[in-house]
């Protein structure tokens, strides 16, 4: 049973990974207010490992969507698991819920009432559905304006608390990043810089060709004597719900075998983080993968096509961002990727 005496705050963001991990600057920021209160998340299971090792939580729940399973049983085992959940949450007695996302609120509000949870804070304006009319809300009219980790973190005001907004923060499990780097061998040891270039991106506008990687990779090791590692999302570029980049990859492996290339196909999300916790920088399309190596605290150098610069850029890290005019990332150019890697570098030094 809890302690009558502990705050108890329920944190909810059921999205995607790269607005999970900009959720975490406001745990940070309640973590820090309140010391000794029990601080817990509600989250999916398909992103929850982006919280894994947290120390700013106590608890994170994770929630199977039933669009995430195949077959009638998986199905109602998640739907199970889902009531099981919810039962343990109303058994918590939360004083406070952060509903954090700015889409639809009513799943959220939803699950908060049936957890008996009173007091809500979020983001909301009248009139949507999903409305907040008698609880604790920030204006959706800032979503524009801030960058999501600030917007998110800035729900903290709602309660009075006024301190500066913190980094992300990701960590990588200790067993799988052993077992990662035991996997690159010697890439890891070597003096010279080991840069990720992470070839996935969800959205057509955020995608760079396997020609372009190819060439800058061939780039950033004659000039810089560059190591590189490899990641992409493995699978078929065809599968609708999850595409996968294998057939890229192999055309860039097959291209870049005299070059100390180690490819890290990231099968499962500890494999992503623990990968990207290896690297000194990431180039990059705007992703999950980008805040995830926001969260580990990596230089990086970023690719952005339709997506909102201003609001998604990397939090708290050095950073240069490549937008071409055309909103697509297939025209930003080799010569670019190269430039902007050398300034971060040289920016990056000049602060270390």
């Amino acid at each position: 049973m809890p302690t009558p005496d502990r705050k108890r705050i329920l944190i909810i963001n059921q999205d995607n990974i790269g607005d999970l991990v900009c959720t975490t600057p406001l745990i940070r920021r309640l973590r820090n207010a309140y010391p000794d209160a029990c601080i817990d998340a509600l989250v999916t299971s398909y992103n929850a490992a982006v919280l894994a090792g947290n120390p700013a939580l106590d608890h994170v729940y994770a929630i199977t969507k039933t669009k995430h399973v195949r077959g009638p049983g998986a199905k109602l085992r998640a739907a199970f698991g889902k009531l099981a959940t919810l039962w343990q949450l109303r058994r918590n007695h939360y004083d406070l819920a952060f509903l954090v996302t700015h889409s639809n609120n009513q799943r959220a509000i939803r699950t908060c009432r049936i957890a008996g949870i009173k007091q809500l804070a979020g983001m909301s304006k009248p009139g949507r559905e999903g409305y907040l009319p008698q609880d604790l809300t920030q204006s959706e009219e800032l979503a524009g304006k801030l960058n999501q980790a600030a917007l998110f973190a800035q729900l903290a005001d709602l309660v009075g608390i006024d301190s500066i907004i913190p980094p992300c923060e990701v960590y990588a499990d200790a067993t799988v990043v052993a077992e990662s780097r035991a996997r690159l061998g010697g890439l890891t040891l070597a003096e010279a810089p080991l840069i990720g270039l992470h070839i996935s991106a969800r959205k057509p506008s955020q995608r760079w060709t396997a020609e372009n990687f190819i060439l800058l990779a061939r780039e950033l090791n004659k000039q810089f004597g560059a190591r590189l590692l490899l990641l992409w999302s493995p699978g078929d570029e065809n599968n609708a719900q999850h595409p996968g980049d294998d057939r890229k990859a192999r055309q860039i492996i097959d291209a870049c075998t005299d070059l100390p290339l180690q490819a890290f196909p990231t099968q499962t999300l500890p494999h992503l983080i623990a990968g990207l916790s290896l690297v000194d920088c990431l180039i990059c399309s705007d992703g999950g993968g980008m805040h995830i190596a926001a969260g580990l605290g990596k230089p990086i150098v970023c690719f952005f096509g339709q997506s909102g610069l201003s609001q998604w850029h990397p939090w708290g890290v050095p950073y240069v961002a490549l937008q071409p005019p055309s909103l697509q990332v297939q025209d930003i150019t080799v010569e670019h990727a190269v430039a902007a890697y050398r300034e971060l570098r040289t920016r990056h030094r000049q602060n270390n």
